[in-house]
């Protein structure tokens, strides 16, 4: 028997987590503006949102990570990954 796809309600699920998320950079982000990026190249060059800090216009590119199958579990649940340049070298760091 063929394993069935999650991709479509895996899609439903990160929709709605991005609601949720958005309402709290809203709320919480205080030096910074929000953008989700919907462009296709920036999505799979993993880009999903970008930070941008109010007084000097710094960009946070950021790929979200959240881990959904086990909302109920003792799991972390939910990071970023960041990518950023030190001394002239690009660097990605996972937070949680």
């Amino acid at each position: 028997m063929p394993l069935k796809s999650n991709f479509k309600s895996d899609l439903e699920r990160e929709q709605e987590l991005c609601i949720l998320l958005d309402r709290y950079y809203k709320q919480y982000l205080k030096h910074y503006t929000f953008e989700r990026v919907s462009d296709m190249p920036k999505q799979l060059a993993g880009i999903d949102l970008i930070f941008i800090h109010k007084t000097n216009g710094k960009k946070f590119y950021i790929d979200e990570k959240a881990q959904l199958d086990y909302i109920n579990e003792n799991l972390p649940t939910f990071a970023f990954e960041l990518s950023y340049e030190k001394k002239g070298y690009s660097k990605r760091r996972l937070a949680f």
